[in-house]
């Protein structure tokens, strides 16, 4: 599988025009360095390890299968660049999620679909438009 590689600057793709997208988690701003979250296709992608690390988890890539690995002990989930599956293994079992925008690199950053990732570990995700700011909780 060839790895999706974009350089974009935060921008509503079906558009073009320019968005700064805010991401809060537990009532923190999370800041970002170098790739800032991005508007493909009327869905936020965002550079997974500084959401995911506050969020209390572990994020690993995987080179050799293009994966970002995401655990907090008790559940894992993996999404490759340019696969439509994330895969989730629980202690119930291992389980595959059909996502609606692919997990994409972007400015050499993994960015992922942050609803889909976030809520496999029960976070809540919300979206307020008129700020156009990601809300996160767990």
């Amino acid at each position: 599988m060839a790895a999706m590689a974009l350089a974009a600057p935060c921008a509503n793709a079906m558009h073009g025009e320019e968005i700064k997208v805010s991401v809060v988690v537990n009532g923190q701003a999370v800041e970002f360095e170098g790739q800032q979250p991005v508007i493909i296709g009327g869905r936020t992608l965002l550079p997974v390890r500084g959401v995911m690390e506050a969020l209390g988890k572990t994020v690993t890539w995987d080179e050799n299968e293009h994966r970002a690995v995401i655990t907090d002990g008790s559940t894992t989930i993996s999404l490759g660049i340019g696969d439509s599956i994330m895969k989730k293994k629980t202690a119930e079992g291992e389980y595959e999620v059909q996502l609606d925008t692919v997990p994409m690199i972007i400015n050499d950053r993994t960015c992922l679909p942050i609803r889909a990732a976030a809520e496999a570990f029960g976070a809540e995700v919300d979206w307020n438009d008129a700020v156009k700011t990601v809300i996160i909780s767990n």
